[in-house]
């Protein structure tokens, strides 16, 4: 022993240092405080914390919460493999964790990319696209026309050559169908509350602000199905952008004028909320569409735009945030988390 450098023989007395402790919550609602030793199939090895010492606990993986237990699997997947990352993104979304979804897919993009022209991308880019699909369609049928909006754009702009005009267009079709739906049923409920003639003279004063509102959604749609030609779509969302500006305008005009008819100034703020949530979502095409195309500058632009309108856009501002990760070099992500 006399012989061994002293620093070899005092690490043989001091501890090795413990990873930070994480919290991994059961289904129970219970909480586990420690680190992941292994996983195994669906076996979860954890050391946790007890009192003042560690103790060793098996558990199914299936006894968490799905976000826990893709933080399990998160702890325990190899930083370099696109097989790891791919499985914790199928999984993710397989149990509704969104984000991590987006965050463990376009880590395994970053990794296929070494690879250009590789199997691995397209069988990414393929999964993708049928898995944004089904988010779509699933929102829709669930009535979530916000949510829906949301996942059809991350498939146009994110892996667009992966439908044909024709499919982009038919789910451009239902959403819109959606999106009137429920139009209608407010519509319904408002008809009968107006009487005949005062509904008229209601109808012609927004009928232009109207037309301004459908020619500035068909312009934004026509942006998403060309979203593989960037110059051509934003030309599309900002034409889309500048109707929905006129239709604003017109609605001030009138909520201003010094009409007596209150149904007619109720119903020209449901049209301003609908033009400003249009308008938004257009930016939010456009700084998705740039973001895809690694102009962040530009992406930007539209972002603190949004901001300045809707400080509390969740979906601006997870946006910025993969603008600015992007910026960094640090992995833009595919933008998939959702808030509302």
């Amino acid at each position: 022993m006399s012989g061994l450098p002293l620093a070899l023989v005092l690490s043989w007395l001091v501890a090795p240092q413990d990873k930070p402790a994480v919290s991994y919550t059961l289904k129970t609602g219970q909480s586990l405080t420690g680190n992941v030793v292994k996983l195994d199939g669906d076996e979860v090895t954890l050391r946790i914390k007890i009192f003042d010492g560690f103790a060793e606990t098996t558990r199914k993986l299936g006894d968490f919460t799905p976000r826990s237990a893709c933080n399990i699997q998160s702890a325990t997947l190899r930083a370099d493999s696109f097989d790891d990352h791919f499985k914790l993104a199928k999984y993710a979304v397989e149990n509704g964790v969104l984000d991590v979804a987006g965050t463990e897919a376009g880590i395994a993009k970053q990794i296929a990319d070494k690879t250009p022209g590789g199997p691995q991308v397209a069988e990414l880019h393929k999964w993708a696209a049928d898995t944004l699909e089904k988010l779509f369609h699933d929102a829709v049928a669930k009535g979530d026309v916000p949510k829906a909006d949301h996942f059809l754009k991350v498939l146009m702009t994110r892996v667009p050559e992966q439908r044909t005009d024709a499919q982009k267009n038919a789910m451009l079709g239902e959403l819109d169908r959606a999106e009137q739906k429920k139009q209608d049923e407010l519509a319904d409920q408002k008809k009968a509350k107006v009487e005949a003639a005062a509904a008229k003279e209601q109808e012609r004063q927004l009928a232009p602000i109207r037309k301004e509102l459908e020619e500035g959604k068909k312009l934004a749609g026509e942006g998403l199905v060309q979203a593989g030609s960037t110059g051509t779509a934003l030309n599309k969302l900002d034409d889309a952008i500048t109707h929905y500006r006129t239709a604003w305008k017109a609605t001030e005009k009138l909520q201003k004028s010094s009409s007596t008819d209150a149904a007619l100034k109720k119903e020209a703020g449901n049209l301003a909320e609908q033009i400003l949530e249009n308008g938004i979502n257009a930016g939010l095409s456009a700084a998705h569409l740039l973001t895809a195309r690694s102009d962040y500058q530009k992406a930007s632009e539209y972002v603190n735009k949004i901001l300045a309108l809707d400080p509390d856009n969740d979906e601006a501002k997870d946006l910025r945030r993969t603008i600015e990760l992007a910026s960094s070099s640090s992995g833009w992500g595919w933008g998939w988390g959702y808030r509302r």
